[in-house]
């Protein structure tokens, strides 16, 4: 019974999370292509750039449901990386999105937190 409880109670906290998060992905995702292709493909560099300004903001912004959440800030870097992989464009020295991005953001979210 416990176990349903917590599942539930997780699976709420993802719903929650992605609602507040995905506004600040897609920020983040954004100031992307002002970057050069070889700082967004350093995972460093995209990791100080992106990454970790795009986590202060999320956990601001769904405060006490990262801890509905295991390893909250583990699954969010994680999350980062594949959008990275999935949703940019490296053209010569250019980041750009994908034309659709902003439709597919929503699954990938999803299905990342909970993988």
């Amino acid at each position: 019974m416990f176990g349903k409880l917590k599942d539930l109670a997780s699976g709420t906290a993802i719903e929650k999370a992605v609602e507040a998060v995905e506004p600040i992905v897609r920020e983040h995702l954004t100031k992307v292509q002002a970057l050069g292709v070889a700082s967004v493909r350093d995972d460093a560099s995209y990791a100080t750039h992106i990454v970790k300004p795009a986590y202060l903001a999320a956990v601001a912004a769904v405060s006490g449901a990262t801890k509905l959440i295991p390893q909250f800030e583990e699954r969010f870097t994680r999350i980062m990386h594949a959008l990275r992989d999935e949703l940019l464009v490296f053209e010569n020295d250019s980041v750009r999105l994908v034309e659709d991005y902003q439709a597919r953001l929503p699954a990938l979210l999803v299905s990342s937190f909970k993988g």
